[in-house]
């Protein structure tokens, strides 16, 4: 102070708030049925700084608002550089990241509010730097980042990913999947990609887990059986839906992906098949490599199975892949998705080509027919 004696001083941060009524808010007490209203934290455009009164040329670059005693320009519009200044700065930076675990508990730490906070494309002043510093380390360290199954955690107890991956790989799944760090789980998915919420989520240096890390999972023998177990047990329109996620590896660039993703894929018994007569509940017998499963659905590698072709089909000794996979319960874009993947890992058409390749493997191989033998039989065909 005037004395040079050291002096409590009161420093605030500010965050804007906005009302807004929601089907999730809960009555007011003493006012049954009464709505009260939900509040979100907005940015302020721009955040001010103040000295007990506004410091009309001071520009933070934040997006919410700031008062402490600086130290001012004779002016008394703007914030002098000195080392003083700078204690009571980083004060402030302590303040915001220490209260960032009460507005979780308020229920105000949503994706919406990480539009609020500083990002690099702020290029914040030296000065204003280390406000931004605090608010990535508390997030890195604290349980803050919202997570897309509830809750918050700390940055490094996250992966991102695609929305269209994590809506269908869930928390379970990604541990199954991501077996070298199963206590991680998914990161909420940012409103818009690369707007301010999701260049924040950049700033936290989150683990990716992309088409990238799919296809290298998928592609590598070594959890192949426990991928066919992980399969079998997921109902049909989530089958459907994670065809659809293959068929998007599949349409990306060939040299990401491990050598080994094409070979491996069309061996893996990933196929949910039945006979037909199975789904008309009538007696069948399947090809002898699947005795075991006769009146049951299995699951197969694409060259055991087929897609049937018109409405019917008599053959009762052959698998066709459940339709309800690839061919109903799902939107246009799901089923055509679905069945690009089946047909590009190998599943055909059940037709006369199909018919007659079968038909042929019944004969022994091996046993040299002379030029004659193909004589004779073109001549019982014309006759």
């Amino acid at each position: 102070n005037e004395d040079a004696q050291h002096a409590a001083c009161r420093i605030a941060a500010a965050f804007k708030l906005e009302p807004v009524d929601t089907e999730e808010a809960k009555p007011a007490k003493g006012k049954s049925g009464q709505q009260k209203a939900a509040w979100k934290i907005v940015p302020c455009d721009p955040g001010q700084v103040s000295i007990f009164f506004p410091c009309e040329k001071e520009t933070s670059k934040l997006r919410f608002h700031l008062h402490a005693p600086f130290a001012s320009t004779v002016a008394r519009d703007s914030v002098r550089d000195c080392p003083d200044n700078h204690r009571l700065r980083d004060g402030l930076a302590k303040l915001v990241a220490e209260n960032l675990s009460d507005i979780r508990d308020r229920g105000l730490l949503t994706m919406d509010f990480l539009a609020v906070l500083p990002i690099p494309d702020d290029t914040l002043s030296p000065f204003y730097a280390p406000i931004r510093s605090a608010i990535v380390t508390a997030f890195k360290t604290q349980e803050l980042t919202p997570a897309k199954g509830g809750g918050h955690k700390k940055a490094s107890e996250l992966y991102r990913g695609p929305a269209d991956i994590s809506g269908v790989i869930d928390d379970a799944d990604l541990a199954f999947l991501a077996a070298a760090h199963p206590t991680r789980r998914w990161a909420s998915n940012a409103p818009q990609r690369g707007q301010r919420a999701d260049k924040f989520h950049d700033s936290l240096e989150i683990d990716k887990w992309e088409w990238e890390q799919l296809a290298e999972v998928i592609g590598t023998s070594e959890k192949a059986q426990q991928i066919e177990v992980w399969i079998a047990k997921k109902n049909d329109n989530w089958l459907m839906h994670f065809y659809g996620l293959l068929h998007h590896v599949n349409e990306q660039e060939y040299s990401r992906w491990p050598k080994t993703y094409y070979y491996q894929v069309r061996r893996l018994k990933l196929v949910r098949a039945e006979s037909l007569a199975i789904a008309d509940s009538k007696p069948v017998h399947l090809p002898s490599k699947f005795a075991h499963k006769s009146n049951t659905v299995c699951h197969v590698s694409a060259e055991d199975v087929f897609f049937p072709q018109g409405q019917s089909h008599s053959t009762t000794d052959v698998l066709f892949v459940k339709p309800e996979v690839y061919a109903k319960n799902g939107s246009e874009p799901q089923k055509t998705a679905a069945r690009e993947f089946l047909k590009s890992i190998g599943v055909r058409e059940y037709d006369e080509r199909v018919e007659v390749e079968r038909r042929l493997k019944t004969y022994p191989g091996g046993k040299k027919i002379d030029e004659n033998h193909f004589t004779d039989i073109a001549l019982f065909v014309t006759y």
